[in-house]
């Protein structure tokens, strides 16, 4: 079997009923075969989520809001970010959450977002008044001539994992970005320690199809990419099972809120104090909190996996990958650490 992105030889990781997962034996990819999509799986799949009706940005969001912030030039005015006037495209936007964050937060942007859930875009439409987001996919958004525009910075947050053809995808996103803009993309950790995928369909086809660690991910932007400035954290974040419910209430922050805080224990060497920290925190979960949790397996291993913590602060272990690719810079590309 071939490597969808590199092409090398993969090799049978694991035989399944309808699909098969391999491992690239140069890349480092692990992907399902046959990679065809289903699709009747995404019919009204996003209205039953946390994306669907979730008024809060994702962590992932966050981050991205942080980089735009950080990193272009800028002057704040009142509430608002004053900068340099930017067109963003958010590939796979859902109901609009992030772009809502975005021009509530900065001035001078200009927000586009495509959906291939036709609920998705008239929720961001109609809730968060977006005018330019279309019920498209990315390739039909790209052959049709109409749109004819190219982007600073195009986000793909929890989308990459999902295509049956990552070069394509990839490629489209290239053609889009103009030549020194910015990329943005989060994917899940193939090697997170809080690993929930043997209780839940969220990481197996036909939604996802791609596993990635932080070096699958590194070399697959690479072959798209080249001589671009590529930068990949981790970051914890949601599990998949709690955004895939509707999160009426905010357990996932307090998820959050725990894992910044036994971060900053374990960096502190102070492992002992988490758990009665942890302890502590249980007794502000409501009963239907729990049971979100416990579904989860959450709550479940931070009880019975002490050594979870010791894994805080290492990339390899965390819930996702967080990336960044400047187009066209060059220097040094790397896969940074921190």
């Amino acid at each position: 079997m071939k490597c969808p992105v590199c092409k090398a030889n993969s090799d049978l990781v694991k035989k399944n009923e309808k699909y098969d997962l391999y491992s690239c034996n140069e890349c480092g990819l692990e992907f399902y075969w046959p990679l065809l999509p289903d699709p009747d799986f995404y019919t009204n799949y996003n209205e039953n989520t946390t994306r669907f009706f979730n008024k809060t940005p994702f962590r992932h969001h966050e981050l991205a809001i942080d980089y735009i912030a950080e990193n272009l030039p800028c002057y704040k005015e009142d509430d608002k970010i004053i900068i340099k006037p930017q067109t963003i495209l958010d590939v796979g936007c859902a109901n609009g959450v992030f772009l809502k964050a975005v021009k509530d937060k900065f001035k001078n942007v200009l927000a586009y977002g495509i959906d291939l859930d036709k609920k998705s875009a008239e929720y961001a439409k109609n809730e968060f008044d977006l005018s330019d987001i279309y019920n498209t996919s990315l390739e039909d958004f790209v052959k049709d001539t109409s749109y004819n525009k190219r982007f600073d910075i195009i986000t793909a947050f929890d989308v990459l994992e999902h295509q049956t053809d990552p070069v394509g995808f990839l490629k489209n996103i290239d053609y889009l970005l103009k030549d020194d803009g910015t990329l943005i993309i989060s994917v899940p950790n193939k090697n997170r320690v809080m690993n929930e995928s043997n209780i839940t369909k969220e990481d197996f086809p036909p939604h996802h199809y791609l596993l990635f660690d932080r070096i699958s991910l590194y070399l697959t932007l690479s072959e798209i990419f080249p001589n671009s400035d590529i930068k990949i954290e981790g970051f914890w974040r949601e599990p998949l099972m709690v955004l895939s419910l509707y999160d009426t209430k905010g357990v996932r922050n307090k998820i959050l809120k725990l894992l910044d805080k036994f971060e900053n224990y374990v960096k502190k060497d102070r492992c002992p104090e988490v758990w009665f920290e942890l302890l502590y925190q249980c007794k502000e979960f409501s009963f239907l909190e729990k049971i979100l949790l416990n579904s989860s397996s959450f709550l479940k291993q931070l009880l019975v996996t002490p050594e979870i913590f010791l894994y805080a602060t290492d990339i390899d272990k965390k819930s996702a990958l967080f990336c960044i690719v400047k187009k066209n810079t060059p220097q040094k590309s790397s896969i940074n650490l921190i």
